[in-house]
């Protein structure tokens, strides 16, 4: 029940969110791709971290660190020539969700999780269109590979479980909803990088 409210109540969030990346357009060459992933970083560097203070979350069956981005944008970024002081540079999302609670850590997982399954569409795209491969500056948007959807099953299976009354389900839907919300507002911001 929680997974089919996720998905029909963030339906226009997660629309919205889509037209503020723009990712098709913006990936025209390797540099523009690094700008756009040290934008990536600028959000994920900061709500993971978030994520990671949330008291309880790490007793949930989900693997938090196999589940991190952080490590992979590093990856990417240095193996497009980014140095250590130019990826630290990045400016950091400060326009982040609240996450006082496993619910809405939940919920903002559900964003950065379901990320990763139209991740397997851009990381195709990457590799037809500028040479970029999951071995070379494309880790991040391949994540996690052939295990891409047993990560979500996993993810699904754990929330579902965890929402046992309408107050924490609705906790989830909403925090998911401000996490697309951020998220989009974040890129809108930066279309100029």
């Amino acid at each position: 029940m929680i997974l089919k409210r996720l998905k029909d109540e963030t339906r226009f969030s997660h629309q919205a969110t889509e037209q503020h990346l723009d990712l098709f357009s913006r990936m025209l060459t390797k540099s523009e791709y690094a700008r756009l992933l040290g934008r990536f970083w600028g959000f994920y560097a900061p709500i993971e971290t978030k994520i990671g203070q949330v008291v309880g979350l790490e007793q949930l069956p989900l693997n938090l660190s196999a589940r991190q981005k952080k490590p992979l944008l590093w990856l990417d970024l240095t193996s497009l020539a980014w140095d250590e002081k130019t990826i630290q540079a990045q400016p950091l999302c400060d326009d982040l969700p609240v996450l006082d609670s496993i619910p809405q850590a939940l919920g903002c997982l559900y964003v950065l999780e379901g990320s990763t399954l139209g991740g397997q569409i851009i990381s195709r795209h990457l590799q037809e269109r500028i040479g970029i491969t999951p071995d070379h500056g494309g880790r991040f948007f391949a994540s996690y590979g052939q295990d891409v959807r047993s990560m979500w099953k996993g993810f699904g299976e754990t929330v579902t479980s965890y929402s046992t009354s309408p107050q924490i389900e609705d906790t989830i839907v909403d925090s998911a909803i401000e996490t697309f919300a951020s998220f989009g507002r974040w890129f809108q911001n930066g279309k100029q990088d």
